[in-house]
């Protein structure tokens, strides 16, 4: 589990749930203001891509250069990552995962969930390389029926998945997730290397879960921004920024 600080007021759930959080930064006329940073599926994409259609797209080293400008510019900010890390480029094949989650913790992700690849190593090679990583992995349940009052403390509910966007019935994914589970507020998605524009509402009986997933191989680094006032979510936006150099 991941301490939380009672100032932090964002929940984090990873394919299931844990709580996380980070301080809402200030916005004008008194509200407050959270963006998500969020990438899936990268897949050892350590450099940008080659020949082919996505030819001078991607890099961790461009990634982290956006990052940096953006938090520079933003403020409150919490970078995540959807799972699938693992397996892809030769880089994996020498390095075992091992440098992704070097990289990713210098470049200062604030959390992740784990994908379907990221045992490919097999329980020991993921141990071995979760070593190496400075930010918290989320993946476990939270069941707050026996404390009504959390939820009055959240300002807005993440859940990390990876299990895939539109599954088209063959398994539950995140379009029909926001039906069967109350209260989530975002679904930062992988799994499908589903490439959407902005995020998608589901409507529920709580009046919608955004979903959002960004395609794979950090081509795109997703961006949502949440506007807070009087214990209220007031506004929400996203979309894609591509990772060019």
């Amino acid at each position: 589990m991941v301490a939380v600080d009672p100032g932090r007021r964002a929940l984090l759930l990873g394919a299931a749930a844990l709580a996380c959080g980070l301080p809402l930064a200030a916005a004008p006329s008194g509200a407050a203001r959270l963006t998500l940073l969020h990438t899936n599926d990268t897949h050892s994409q350590i450099e940008p891509f080659g020949p082919g259609p996505f030819q001078g797209k991607g890099g961790i080293a461009r990634r982290a250069t956006l990052v940096r400008q953006l938090r520079q510019e933003l403020g409150g900010t919490l970078l995540l990552d959807a799972g699938d890390v693992f397996q892809g480029t030769p880089y994996f094949n020498r390095y075992k995962g091992v440098l992704d989650y070097q990289l990713m913790s210098m470049m200062g992700y604030d959390a992740g969930t784990l994908g379907n690849h990221d045992f490919d190593n097999g329980v020991e090679g993921l141990l071995t390389a979760m070593a190496q990583a400075r930010f918290p992995f989320v993946n476990c349940h939270l069941d707050a029926r026996g404390a009504p009052g959390l939820g009055e403390r959240l300002d807005l509910v993440v859940l990390l998945s990876h299990l895939g966007y539109d599954m088209r019935g063959e398994a539950l994914d995140d379009l029909h997730l926001p039906g069967l589970v109350p209260g989530i507020d975002v679904i930062i998605g992988g799994h499908t290397h589903t490439f959407l524009d902005a995020p998608v509402r589901v409507a529920n009986d709580q009046g919608g879960t955004l979903v959002f997933q960004v395609g794979f191989g950090g081509i795109q680094l997703g961006r949502m921004d949440f506007t807070f006032g009087g214990g209220r979510l007031l506004a929400s936006s996203g979309g894609t920024l591509p990772v060019l150099a």
